[in-house]
């Protein structure tokens, strides 16, 4: 009898050692399979810090392109002004060489009788109006007329107060420009001649300009 209850005492007790043991290792695989890995900090706080530099690089190129953009209006304005006012200068200069010009022209024309009253009598007549440069100013050699007929054309066309009229313009090797066609007065007759005289490497100027009210030239 008692060799009977001691056997079944131990059998109990390995029973209970075996669950013991069975219950340990299924708590301890439970807690292994629930449990989360410690979180990886250290790549997580580069990432951001990267991040923030992404940030403050791409802040500080913005400021710099607005700032440049600021500086290139800055000097866009100023070549402006700038080449406005050398515009504007050198306009007055052409103005004033004009002018100067104009009077020199002008200066010439008792010179070269070609005032108004100089030449009434020849036009009242229909004759041919001669005038010639002083001796110092004859061409030494023979000249280039389609050059110089050219030139003479491009003072004449070029003139505001002859640009309307129909001139035909003709040129010798002599440096003797013919002039011909309708001026609406005698001035415009005096004017025409005395640019004609006053380009280079002509020496002789004959004028069959006739006065006519109808002298300008069709638009």
């Amino acid at each position: 009898m008692k060799k009977s209850l001691l056997f079944t005492t131990l059998v109990i007790g390995l029973a209970l050692t075996g669950c013991n043991k069975s219950t340990r290792t299924s708590t301890a695989a439970t807690d292994s399979t629930t449990t989360p890995p410690p979180a990886d900090t250290t790549v997580a706080a580069r990432t951001e810090a990267a991040s923030r530099e992404v940030a403050a690089d791409v802040r500080r190129g913005a400021s710099n392109a607005a700032e440049a953009t600021r500086e290139a209006g800055r000097d866009v304005r100023d070549a402006t002004r700038s080449a406005g006012s050398e515009i504007r200068e050198a306009g007055r200069d052409a103005s004033a060489a004009l002018a100067n010009a104009g009077d020199k022209l002008h200066a010439k024309y008792t010179e070269w009788k070609l005032n108004a009253q100089d030449l009434d009598a020849d036009i009242a007549a229909k004759r041919p109006i001669v005038r010639t440069k002083d001796i110092a100013g004859a061409p030494t050699g023979t000249m280039d007329k389609s050059t110089l007929q050219s030139a003479v054309e491009g003072r004449i066309k070029a003139d505001a107060e002859l640009a309307n009229l129909k001139l035909d313009i003709n040129a010798d090797r002599k440096g003797e420009i013919q002039l011909e066609g309708k001026a609406q007065n005698a001035g415009q007759i005096a004017h025409a001649m005395a640019l004609a005289l006053d380009t280079d490497g002509v020496y002789k100027v004959t004028s069959k300009i006739r006065i006519d009210d109808d002298a300008v030239k069709n638009p």
